[in-house]
């Protein structure tokens, strides 16, 4: 037996969709098109496999999955009820993330190099986020960043800003 849908249930459908969400999601998914169109267009890899547009598919594949989890999301977004209570802005949060962006971009005019510049935005990050184990933060900062300047560097063969710590590890 077929069901019929009442004017009201189609209202009410068409409430509980999240414009927004959708909106977003859609944004991201055309992103990550115009992302893998570009890599497309890149030269083929050296013979190891391995070339800048690995790293612009990789990006491309995220951006595609995180617009398709917010179309998802908008489909299925419940009562207004549910939503959670937003508190008010945390300033002071925003204020380390700025300095820590205003930090990298002066350290790399500086000539400090990558390393040194993102892991003072990674500090500055967590900071924000109200981690106060500073040398802790900065431990990881630097691996990570060791670890994604070898990445780019030696796999994808893109040079990032070197400094100091850069050319001593890297050559």
């Amino acid at each position: 037996m077929k069901t019929m849908i009442t004017h009201a249930e189609r209202r009410a459908a068409a409430a509980r969709f999240d414009k927004p969400k959708a909106i977003v999601g859609a944004g991201l998914f055309l992103l990550a098109l115009v992302m893998f169109a570009d890599a497309s267009q890149l030269p083929p890899p050296p013979a190891a496999g391995i070339g800048p547009s690995i790293g612009l598919r990789f990006v491309a594949a995220l951006l595609a999955l995180l617009g398709i989890v917010h179309l998802i999301a908008a489909a299925r977004r419940g009562s207004a009820a549910e939503a959670p209570a937003l508190g008010p802005m945390n300033w002071k949060a925003v204020g380390w993330v700025l300095a820590g962006l205003l930090a990298l971009m002066a350290g790399l005019q500086l000539q400090l190099g990558f390393i040194a510049g993102a892991t003072v935005l990674f500090i500055a990050t967590a900071l924000g986020f109200g981690e106060r184990r500073v040398l802790r933060s900065a431990a990881i900062g630097v691996a990570l960043n060791l670890l994604v300047f070898a990445f780019f560097a030696k796999a994808l063969s893109l040079a990032l800003p070197a400094g100091p710590l850069e050319r001593l590890i890297f050559g």
